[in-house]
């Protein structure tokens, strides 16, 4: 929800000027509490869940504070990051009040031991890895960018088009395919039983 676009240090930041420096640290209260509020209703979330007119002002406030950053003007961006800490308090009671769901809806899956979750999206993350560490996470945007890397016109989706009800057993390299699979009259691929590759 806002993040310190300067570093605090002389090694990764020698430029950065004495003002910039306290606009960082007048920051910091308010980056914790938006850190605490992205891992309770995920990344940028909590505008989504509240009411129009309050995620407006939220919106304003957030032009404010930026402008106040880029005109490196310390004494307004302490006092924009006190309001902001309390815009996310007000947020937060406004989407507790509402009923908003905290944690989204996962698919999850254990394949021969990868544990893994499918989320609709990586707005979600925060959350779900603060409740759920053990799990690797996908997006559904990710998992299609995988099966499209096989190609929208390739063998998987060839298959599911000509046998609807074809299901995936396993994918095997390419480099562990025999070449006579792909050389002309050659032998075809070899599908399994009940339409499955």
């Amino acid at each position: 929800m806002t993040r310190s676009p300067r570093r605090r240090d002389r090694l990764t930041a020698p430029v950065a000027t004495p003002n910039e420096r306290r606009c960082d640290f007048a920051c910091a209260p308010f980056d914790r509490a938006a850190a605490e509020m992205e891992r309770k209703w995920g990344y940028d979330r909590l505008p989504a869940l509240v009411s129009v007119e309050t995620a407006a002002r939220y919106g304003k406030l957030m032009g404010d504070f930026n402008a106040a950053l880029d005109d490196a003007d310390a004494g307004q961006v302490a006092r924009l990051s006190e309001i902001g800490i309390r815009a996310l308090q007000a947020m937060d009671a406004e989407a507790e009040a509402a009923g908003a769901p905290k944690f989204p809806d996962l698919w999850e899956y254990d394949l021969d031991g990868f544990r893994f979750a499918l989320m609709h999206d990586n707005a979600q993350w925060p959350a779900v890895k603060a409740a759920r560490p053990d799990l690797v996470l996908f997006t559904m945007r990710e998992a299609a960018l995988a099966l499209k890397a096989f190609g929208e016109t390739g063998l998987i989706a060839e298959t599911k088009k000509a046998f609807p009800g074809a299901e995936v057993q396993a994918i095997r390299p390419i480099n562990n395919m025999p070449a006579k699979f792909f050389e002309s009259g050659g032998d075809q691929v070899p599908f399994a039983a009940e339409g499955r590759i």
